[in-house]
């Protein structure tokens, strides 16, 4: 993930989506502003993810390791899930600026659900326009 003041080319974050946003996954968004007149919002924008890690046995210390080999050999699976901010992505790919205070994407424009109206336009450069493919990524506010 690229440092708040660094750029990220557009096909580097054409990548990094398509991975954290695969056809059929949720973005998640989140209002992390919005402007005295009400005209321009400040959004972020979120995946889920699911990592697998090994729980070590009472006798090898019992904490969550990365790799089998760390958590010795009678180790048990477990899903640890996760969130990770695609805001500079998502910025980086459709054109739109961030906040240096809050990290949002800013969003102008009134009337509308504009987190809808984000991922709706983030799925289109992702996924063209063919076959309903802007609606291949549901939204949902957290």
């Amino acid at each position: 993930m690229p440092s708040r003041k660094s750029t990220m080319d557009k096909e580097e974050a054409r990548e990094q989506l398509r991975a954290a946003f695969p056809p059929g996954s949720v973005a998640y968004t989140t209002l992390e502003k919005v402007s005295a007149s009400g005209m321009t919002r400040h959004i972020g924008l979120k995946s889920l993810y699911v990592e697998k890690q090994y729980r070590a046995t009472k006798a090898n210390g019992g904490g969550l390791h990365r790799t089998r080999e760390a958590a010795g050999p009678r180790a048990r699976v477990e899903h640890v899930p996760g969130i990770l901010n695609q805001t500079w992505a998502a910025a980086a790919l459709l054109g739109y600026r961030v906040d240096d205070n809050d990290g949002g994407m800013i969003v102008s424009g009134c009337g509308m659900d504009m987190g809808f109206h984000v991922v709706y336009s983030l799925a289109a450069a992702l996924y063209g326009h063919k076959d309903r493919a802007p609606y291949s990524i549901s939204q949902r506010w957290i």
